[in-house]
């Protein structure tokens, strides 16, 4: 029987068929290939809610916030407004009395970080100068609209949830109106029973950031705030109504001689802890003021106004870090978990919602920008 010819074509198609099987056949067999890894997304939470992540790593508190735990930490973002209001219409140079306020948390074992920004067009340096002006030294005060003042924030923390209505109102349940003695309107701040009371957290950017250096973490001045009320027949002991700092050493003194009419110290070389605007007790070298040191200062020269001691203890138990730049305020804050003092909110129950409240001044010395409500701090497990 006669072979018939396959012709070349049929040929060419067979054989390509066999190699697509035998393709088909190896990639069935073959390990699929993993998916590209995903860039780490900056998760947000519910604009209420701060979640603080477990780490192992404690930041360096330099202002930076460059760990790589804090790129990857859920943000809270929280708008603060009506500082242009308070302080007879002059406090706060926020942009229309407002900013936002983002934050992020994280703790460990021994400590809570918090890691929070936000937008001040002017970093505030000259709190209460002395100024050689057409001569005479003159101390600058908080004039109103002028502003020597300094930057600050603060953190007010319900202590076991003891103020009512403050974990949906905030500090608006601590507002008072009032009146001094000469029936002149004021707004003071108390909690409303005896069992009442809030831990705050009072960052003062002249008086407290470089208490220990210029690259060195600072101190927010740790208060509270019970009911004592304000009462214009005794204003000097009352002044600060429910406002109070935690028991220890003052954390500053005006930097005045006896009769208020000099400083008492001047600095002895350049400021050591790196703000010329401040002494700090026991860092930077002083000597005391003089009318021979008149003589070599020059119209609209300073001399600081303040002088800052390096307090320790329970008025001293919050470390801070601020730096500013290109209009943004970054604070990178840390304190332990637990405390020894009652006038201290205790992050003990780490199962626990803990609740806090915002409010940011810009070169003010009362009137701040501040939140509608409350936010709450929880911990991831």
């Amino acid at each position: 029987m006669k072979k018939r010819k396959v012709p070349m074509q049929l040929n060419k198609l067979l054989l390509l068929l066999v190699l697509v099987t035998v393709m088909f056949a190896v990639a069935a067999c073959a390990p699929a290939a993993p998916p590209p890894a995903a860039p780490p997304a900056v998760t947000t939470t519910d604009d209420k809610t701060l979640t603080a992540i477990k780490t192992t790593t404690a930041p360096t508190l330099d202002g930076k916030g460059s760990e790589s735990f804090w790129a990857t930490s859920p943000e809270m973002k929280v708008s603060l407004a009506g500082a242009g209001s308070l302080q007879g219409g002059t406090g706060g140079k926020f942009d229309n009395g407002k900013t936002d306020v983002s934050m992020k948390a994280a703790y460990d074992a021994e400590n809570l970080y918090v890691l929070l920004q936000y937008k001040d067009p002017t970093e505030s340096q000259q709190r209460g100068p002395w100024k050689l002006e057409g001569g005479k030294l003159v101390k600058l005060g908080y004039r109103a609209g002028a502003g020597w003042y300094e930057d600050k924030f603060g953190i007010n923390w319900n202590i076991n949830d003891t103020v009512k209505d403050f974990n949906t109102a905030g500090c608006t349940v601590t507002c008072h109106a009032t009146a001094d003695k000469d029936g002149k309107p004021l707004t003071k701040h108390w909690t409303n029973s005896a069992s009442e009371k809030l831990d705050t957290w009072h960052w003062k950017s002249v008086r407290q950031n470089t208490l220990f250096g210029p690259d060195k973490p600072g101190l927010m001045h740790d208060q509270f705030m019970d009911n004592v009320n304000y009462d214009p027949a005794n204003a000097v002991k009352t002044d600060s109504a429910g406002r109070h700092s935690d028991p220890g050493d003052k954390e500053y003194a005006d930097n005045v001689n006896d009769d208020k009419s000099a400083p008492k110290l001047v600095l002895d070389g350049a400021a050591l802890n790196g703000d010329p605007f401040v002494i700090v007790n026991g860092l930077d070298k002083t000597k005391p003021y003089t009318a021979d040191y008149l003589k070599t200062m020059k119209e609209g020269d300073f001399i600081p106004g303040l002088i800052a001691n390096q307090i320790t203890g329970d008025p001293a138990d919050i470390k801070v870090k601020g730096k500013w730049e290109n209009g943004v305020w970054t604070l990178e804050i840390a304190r332990k978990l637990k405390t020894a003092s009652d006038k201290d909110i205790q992050f003990e129950d780490l199962a626990k919602t803990y609740y806090f409240a915002l409010a940011a001044f810009d070169n003010s010395q009362i009137g701040h920008a501040y939140q509608n409500g409350a936010q709450k701090l929880v911990f991831k497990q």
